[in-house]
């Protein structure tokens, strides 16, 4: 089944993606039909982080590309919280499709089968998505991407003729509206807690590398007790309820 499987997702030109949720249900979209570019690659060894996975292709749904698509395909042994850690960090974009239920009957019938590697909307999960472009156009908003811990010195005049120093940090600003994105950069809050620099949500200063959206904190701005005018919220993507368990961030 496993043989089968891989091979009706290599040669298929379309594939179900899994509906998602990220923050609690804050950020979510629904199922969507990708259309697949031929040339899916069977067996990807990734060796930058000890990860196989099944099958390689290159999905567009929407108009959003994801070039590097990877799939799962769970027939006994789904993916693990050590193996989705490991894609994590290494910032792949990976679903998962799970056939562990599926009948002799169904496996006997040829276009059955296909129809539950290919569209069952109730079989499959994201691992991780690491895509910024990607999201913002599923989501329709805008997404943030920190690559760097690398921090910057801005100083700004004051009115009363001193010179502030705050600390920035780069950043790319994704939407749906634009295909490449803007580069920016954030500035830092200058706020402490348990000994860690801190932002208005308490994430700790600088920002990890990962996905996040900016996020509103009352107060905040150039003289709001510290806080300056970038906050972020990391994009933690929700899990099913059997498997709460809280990932290392980027």
């Amino acid at each position: 089944m496993h043989r089968m499987a891989k091979e009706v997702v290599q040669r298929a030109t379309r594939l179900m993606l899994p509906k998602w949720s990220a923050c609690e249900g804050d950020l979510q979209f629904p199922h969507r039909v990708a259309m697949l570019a031929p040339g899916g690659t069977q067996e990807v060894r990734l060796n930058d982080a000890q990860i196989r996975p099944d099958v390689r292709v290159i999905a567009v749904a929407d108009q959003a590309l994801l070039p590097a698509l990877y799939v799962e395909i769970k027939v006994s042994h789904g993916v693990d919280w050590e193996k989705r850690q490991r894609v994590i960090d290494a910032g792949y974009t990976m679903m998962e499709i799970d056939l562990a239920d599926v009948g002799d009957e169904v496996l006997q019938d040829e276009e059955a089968f296909a129809n539950q590697v290919l569209d069952c909307p109730g079989n499959r999960n994201w691992v991780h998505i690491s895509s910024a472009p990607f999201l913002a156009r599923m989501l329709d908003q805008e997404v943030v991407q920190i690559t760097s811990h690398k921090v910057q010195e801005k100083r700004v005049p004051t009115k009363r003729g001193n010179t502030l120093i705050l600390q920035t940090q780069d950043y790319l600003a994704y939407t749906a509206a634009r295909e490449d994105p803007v580069l920016d950069r954030a500035e830092l809050a200058d706020t402490w807690a348990n000994g860690q620099r801190v932002d208005g949500l308490g994430n700790p200063l600088p920002y990890a590398p990962g996905l996040y959206t900016k996020a509103y904190v009352p107060g905040g701005g150039w003289h709001g007790g510290g806080h300056y005018k970038t906050h972020l919220r990391p994009i933690i993507q929700d899990t099913p309820e059997n498997q709460q368990k809280v990932l290392r961030l980027l």
